[in-house]
């Protein structure tokens, strides 16, 4: 690969990790008007994703929802795991637990579901900070292959 290649490269993928995720921020300001439901918690709690090094002192931990719930549109029965449009961002464990004693709290959840395509919902609609915190990772990307430019 040509040097002169690696700051393009750079700010290409930072520019499709910023438009994959205006795309889910702007997907999450749309399930604010979305139909609600009644749905059913089948489980609840937390889990720990772990990705192991090649030594014991690589790797890392995070911890994540682990959620399931049930809903019924039109006599169809769906199945869901998604509760935010922000679900694959890491979040300190103090916004995972304002999730679990503020919105699932109960056996009983709205469900807002995509009316064109039922299978399509969450429980917590709307745009929240998580979905743009991992823009910076983007950002970072395209101010490394403009530093890398100007340096040239």
């Amino acid at each position: 690969m040509d040097s002169m290649e690696l700051p393009y490269i750079l700010m290409t993928v930072g520019l499709l990790i910023i438009v994959f995720l205006a795309f889910v921020a702007f997907k999450a300001n749309k399930s604010q008007y979305w139909n609600i439901t009644q749905g059913y918690i089948l489980h609840k709690g937390t889990k720990i994703i772990e990705r192991k090094g090649d030594s014991d002192s690589s790797g890392w931990k995070s911890i994540h929802l682990d959620v399931e719930f049930e809903y019924e549109v039109d006599g169809q029965l769906f199945h869901s795991k998604r509760i935010t449009f922000s679900d694959f961002v890491n979040k300190p464990v103090s916004a995972l637990d304002n999730i679990l004693k503020y919105h699932l709290n109960g056996e009983l959840v709205q469900v807002y579901y995509n009316p064109e395509n039922p299978k399509d919902s969450v429980i917590i609609p709307g745009i929240r900070v998580w979905n743009f915190t991992p823009m910076v990772t983007g950002l970072g990307f395209i101010c490394s292959g403009l530093l890398i430019l100007l340096q040239t």
